[in-house]
């Protein structure tokens, strides 16, 4: 009896002993935390969104930029646009017929169809001589001497972009026939002379991308549209 009491209020051993004496290691151990991912992804969505707002950015004006120097064959030359030019920007130049019927690939009459004529000039870009922008043949008769005789005014328009001085009579067309299987523009413009009332045809057509324009008229008898055919099929070649 006095063994189980003294048992009973032995005090007991510390955990620490009892644990050692059972062999349990029960030592403190430095557990390190975690590394939380939360504050890496947050830097990895912030640094995408500033790389995305930044390509938004520069993209467009570096793809205007390429643009601007592309000359649409991949070479990134910059495109030059035709420079425009007016009546006030040329220098008219009388020269010789031989100089004008040298030229190759335009069409002219046939020098024996050509009885005489008042002048003929060729118009010239005043910032570039070398530059030829029309030859002008005016008041040139042309005439076979049997089926008929013409006043012709002849321009030949080389550069697009010229707006000669008498562009605007050239306007307006309301008429159309073909010859060789070119589609000549024209229109008619009523004079009334001393005597009798003649007609002016103003005429329009292109022929291997060059432009010509043509007015034509006769002051002894009044011309006719199978006057002019007759006249346009002694200028256009047959296909």
């Amino acid at each position: 009896m006095k063994n189980i009491y003294k048992n009973a209020n032995k005090p007991e051993k510390p955990f620490e002993e009892w644990a050692k004496e059972n062999k349990i290691d029960v030592s403190e151990k430095t557990v390190k935390p975690k590394r939380s991912g939360k504050l890496f992804m947050r830097w990895l969505v912030s640094a995408v969104c500033v790389i995305i707002i930044s390509l938004a950015i520069i993209l467009p004006i570096v793809l205007r930029d390429n643009g601007d120097e592309d000359d649409g064959d991949g070479g990134g030359d910059s495109i030059t646009q035709p420079k425009f030019y007016t009546a006030q920007d040329i220098e008219s130049v009388n020269i010789e017929i031989d100089e004008v019927y040298g030229v190759e690939d335009i069409l002219l009459f046939d020098l024996d169809l050509i009885f005489e004529w008042n002048n003929i000039s060729k118009d010239l870009a005043s910032d570039d001589e070398a530059l030829i922008l029309s030859y002008y043949f005016y008041k040139m008769i042309i005439t076979d001497d049997e089926n008929f005789v013409f006043l012709v005014n002849y321009r030949i328009k080389l550069y697009d972009d010229y707006e000669f001085f008498n562009h605007i009579e050239y306007s307006d067309f309301n008429e159309k026939i073909e010859i060789h299987g070119v589609s000549i523009y024209y229109k008619i413009n009523e004079i009334q002379n001393m005597t009798t009332t003649c007609h002016i045809y103003y005429l329009t057509f292109t022929y291997d991308k060059i432009e010509y324009f043509l007015t034509v008229q006769n002051d002894v008898t009044d011309t006719t549209i199978e006057d002019i055919q007759f006249l346009l099929a002694e200028l256009i070649p047959p296909v």
